[in-house]
């Protein structure tokens, strides 16, 4: 059947800017944002997004997630900004472009792992390694104090929104912390404090993520969202942090940092894994994970 091109509505009128935007200025075809949408967590279908470039109807999911993602696609790369029916020009003096990159297979390394010996990666670095997710993203740490305050502390477009749209494409995303209240807890902290002195509030810093991220999980219940954000205490003595991407799937990925005694949990290594090319490593750790996690309790 032969679809006629109508007059767009607003959020119709903005994605055709934006595609025509980021098409003259990078020659981008609609594949190409496509799979630069995909990379930041937003899915669409090659019809859908065809559909809204050539004014034709499309279901208000689709329209609302194709806006939503190329905002953060032209901000990021061409520092423009929606305002009053058009994209905004602001770059500044030091501004530079932050080009999504495109996950490839030669991007995962042939032994199967990656060494990251600064530490902690950049909260972009996080946000792209997790939104290529299909069904589930795990984050297990102690405190989970600075993971907790990404939510309170940065700009939306830069974590809460890529968490919302993995929840939005039904992938649920699941949290752990040590339970505060453990003689685990009180062991760690209290061995921990004898070199840093901060690490005497360790508790108090798991409490108070607890409750930033109780409320984070009823804001996206709220909005009945199709994937589930969940919240777990475990009760062991932690040896390091995951973020695992679909482990359980034959594409997972995650990334494990090992605490150093007398170091900041920040300045520990990463350790990037790929289950496709190294799935003896892989399975040790997943183990691991399963093992800390086997009696973990809900936080409802």
């Amino acid at each position: 059947m032969h679809h006629e091109p109508k007059s767009p509505d607003p959020l119709q009128a903005q994605v055709q800017q934006a595609f025509q935007l980021l098409k003259s200025a990078y020659r981008y075809t609609q594949v190409k944002v496509l799979h630069k949408l995909e990379a930041l967590g937003y899915r669409i279908s090659k019809t859908s997004f065809n559909h809204i470039i050539n004014g034709h109807d499309v279901g208000d999911e689709a329209l609302f997630i194709s806006s939503e993602g190329i905002q953060r696609l032209v901000e990021k790369e061409l520092g423009h900004q929606w305002l009053d029916g058009g994209f905004i020009d602001r770059r500044g003096s030091g501004w530079a472009p932050e080009i999504v990159e495109l996950p490839t297979p030669e991007d995962i390394p042939k032994d199967g792992y990656r060494f990251h010996d600064k530490g902690r990666l950049q909260i972009r670095e996080k946000v792209d390694f997790f939104a290529t997710a299909e069904k589930e993203v795990i984050e297990f740490g102690i405190t989970l104090n600075t993971f907790s305050s990404y939510f309170y502390n940065r700009n939306e477009y830069e974590f809460k929104q890529p968490v919302r749209a993995l929840l939005e494409r039904g992938v649920h995303f699941r949290c752990f912390l040590l339970q505060p209240d453990s003689n685990e807890a009180l062991l760690y902290f209290n061995d921990r404090k004898r070199v840093i002195e901060e690490e005497e509030t360790g508790i108090e810093k798991i409490k108070n993520s607890l409750v930033r991220l109780q409320k984070v999980k009823e804001e996206f219940q709220q909005d009945q969202l199709n994937g589930q954000f969940e919240i777990y205490t475990y009760k062991h003595l932690p040896c390091n942090s995951f973020l695992i991407v679909d482990g359980a799937g034959p594409k997972g990925k995650m990334m494990i940092s090992h605490y150093i005694y007398g170091q900041y949990r920040a300045n520990c290594p990463v350790l990037e894994i790929f289950k496709t090319a190294n799935r003896s490593l892989f399975r040790r750790y997943w183990t691991s994970f399963q093992y800390f996690t086997s009696d973990a309790k809900s936080h409802l």
